[in-house]
């Protein structure tokens, strides 16, 4: 074992044991119970070295401090932590993130690998030696000289809070009139059985289903060979019956023989254009995972101090219970590769998959270009449709039943994007909207008609927004017969 070894982890034990001694020196600053449509979302607490209301002092890099997150709500579901913390630490922070605090980021906005459950505890610990993450029980990060805590607490004691009372119950929290009780939810929270190192539980889960995936990828792809290869000895066989059939014509010349080749040529045709079909269509599930990915993805705003990027690449696959996989084709996944993985996942409730397509033979490439400067991706052109398309029709019936589905689909996916317009938040104000909006049969959005609008008109400007978010929608079964279709939708706003 080397001197040089043997004094690095001396100085990684020291640096632990100090920060740790001064973390339990710490003192409950304030705290605050934060409530999101009526309901508590979760308890919030500030720990310092000493008690202060003076904002600098608290972002001070000299100064030792812990935040400490108490989950209220029964069922905070892992990409509405992830948009919650995106959205206040970019209106809260302006000034340029270090390439090592970007990747803490990254880790704090991905920590919830599921939902995390009433009464789970997320802390954030600071001193100058070191910065320390975790969920319940479990260590997610740990960085030496890190301004990651400065970017987390500044989403709380920023310029833009979540609300002034959140932000003037950390500073002074004996002010607040709920002080006794916010203490008691600090001081009597238990972590649920079973829960207390969830973070491993869904570490070990990742990295299981990541090989996984990557079996069932090296799977298909040979049976995809096995698949080509058969197709062509198809082909060249039936390259040699066209060539004995044309023989064969050229030499009978009776009425019903004829008759006959051409009834199997018909046959043989059909067959043709029903392989075609199915090609067509994996070429539409490809082409809608990639649309989606160039309206929703974006470059991370906490790497915008990274070297640019460039181009990433996906390979992807469809499983019965997870939806898609993205695997890196370089083997490596980064921080840009993880923003990508987490679009193409949700792209699944996005897109029309047809039932005619054999899950296990799914698989193709996805690219995204990530720029500071937001480039234009490449053009995306849609897939031709074949000559003729074969594909089991539709009855009235059935056509009713996907259109319903469809426009249920669609309604999920506006709602979902609907967020309560700031500027009524202050007076707690109601609105009511009825809109009527028109896709065509590719899910794109061509016209927007409020049926009935908002007295204020930030409700209208909040449903317009939401199905622009939303959109493009997921394409139109090919057994619908329409070219486009309405959907008419009514929502309250409420405070």
């Amino acid at each position: 074992m080397s001197i040089r070894y043997l004094a690095s982890l001396f100085f990684i034990i020291t640096v632990f044991t100090i920060s740790h001694s001064a973390a339990n020196n710490l003192v409950l600053n304030g705290g605050y119970t934060l409530q999101q449509l009526n309901e508590p979302l979760y308890t919030a607490a500030l720990y310092v070295d000493k008690k202060s209301d003076d904002v600098n002092y608290i972002l001070e890099s000299s100064t030792h401090k812990k935040i400490v997150l108490v989950v209220a709500k029964k069922n905070w579901k892992r990409r509405a932590w992830t948009r919650y913390w995106k959205e206040l630490l970019t209106i809260n922070n302006t000034r340029e993130i270090d390439q090592q605090s970007a990747s803490a980021l990254s880790q704090f906005f991905n920590l919830a690998k599921e939902s995390l459950h009433e009464g789970d505890v997320v802390s954030l610990t600071y001193t100058p030696q070191l910065t320390t993450l975790q969920l319940n029980e479990d260590t997610v990060y740990t960085g030496t000289k890190s301004n990651f805590f400065y970017y987390v607490v500044k989403g709380w004691l920023g310029d833009v809070p979540p609300s002034k009372a959140f932000k003037n119950s950390l500073l002074n929290g004996e002010q607040d009139s709920d002080w006794l009780t916010t203490k008691n939810i600090l001081s009597s929270n238990r972590i649920a059985q079973g829960r207390e190192n969830i973070y491993s539980v869904w570490q070990k889960a990742e990295q299981q289903s990541k090989r996984e995936s990557e079996r069932k990828l090296k799977e298909v792809k040979r049976r995809q060979q096995e698949r080509l290869a058969q197709e062509k000895a198809l082909k060249e066989e039936r390259q040699q019956q066209l060539a004995i059939q044309k023989k064969r014509q050229a030499e009978q010349k009776r009425l019903a023989e004829t008759e006959k080749t051409q009834q199997k040529a018909i046959r043989q045709d059909n067959e043709e254009h029903k392989a075609a079909t199915l090609i067509y269509m994996r070429k539409l599930v490809q082409w809608q995972v990639q649309r989606y990915v160039n309206h929703h993805t974006e470059f991370p705003f906490w790497a915008k101090n990274l070297p640019e990027k460039g181009q990433v690449d996906a390979q992807v696959i469809l499983e019965k219970s997870e939806g898609f996989t993205a695997i890196p084709q370089t083997g490596k996944e980064d921080i840009f590769f993880q923003e990508l993985k987490k679009t193409i996942h949700e792209s699944i409730d996005h897109i029309w998959i047809p039932k005619d397509i054999d899950i296990n033979d799914l698989f193709f490439d996805i690219q995204f270009l990530f720029s500071k400067n937001n480039k234009p991706q490449p053009t995306l052109i849609r897939p031709s449709a074949p000559e003729k398309i074969i594909i089991d029709p539709a009855g009235e019936t059935e056509q009713a039943r996907l259109l319903g589905i469809y426009q249920e689909d669609l309604k999920s996916l506006v709602i979902e994007q609907i967020k309560y317009p700031p500027q009524a938040a202050m007076m707690r104000e109601r609105g009511k909207v009825s809109v009527e909006f028109t896709v065509n049969k590719w899910g794109e959005v061509i016209k927007v008609d409020f049926v009935k609008s908002a007295r204020k008109p930030y409700f209208n400007s909040a449903i317009e927004k939401a199905i622009e978010n939303a959109a493009p929608f997921k394409m139109l079964p090919l057994q619908v017969n329409t070219d486009n279709i309405s959907i008419q939708l009514q929502y309250q706003f409420k405070s």
